[in-house]
């Protein structure tokens, strides 16, 4: 079971499906680090186009993909994205599409959204 500070990426084999949604299928490692990172809050210094919103989107996509109603956790996570603007946010939800499409075609499941629409999206 999952300890409320641990990433969903610890294990080994959760791991290699988070590899699988990235282009070429392999995260860069500093991007393996940054979704490791479980804190509430996080503040990176980066360079342009580096994949951190890639990493983020991933990691946002695999936590809603695997989530089980149980005790510890009964509700469905909501995540919660900001963007300065409305065409940064509607590039955020490529990227999810894009990571939605890799899983689908790495894993031969498909994955429908409850709700989708250019920014929100529901499982």
């Amino acid at each position: 079971m999952k300890q409320k500070n641990e990433s969903i990426i610890e294990n080994q084999e959760m791991l290699k499906i988070f590899h699988k949604l990235f282009p070429a299928s392999k995260a860069y490692d500093y991007q393996v680090v940054w979704c490791k990172d479980s804190s509430p809050y996080k503040l990176g210094v980066k360079a342009r186009q580096i994949g951190i919103t890639t990493a983020e989107a991933a990691l946002s996509f695999l936590h809603c993909a695997v989530w089980a109603e149980s005790k510890a956790e009964p509700l469905p996570p909501v995540i919660v994205f900001t963007s300065p603007s409305q065409r940064q946010s509607n590039r955020l939800m490529q990227y999810i599409a894009r990571i939605k499409s890799r899983f689908e075609d790495s894993f031969g499941k498909q994955i429908i959204f409850k709700k989708e629409r250019e920014d929100f999206i529901c499982f």
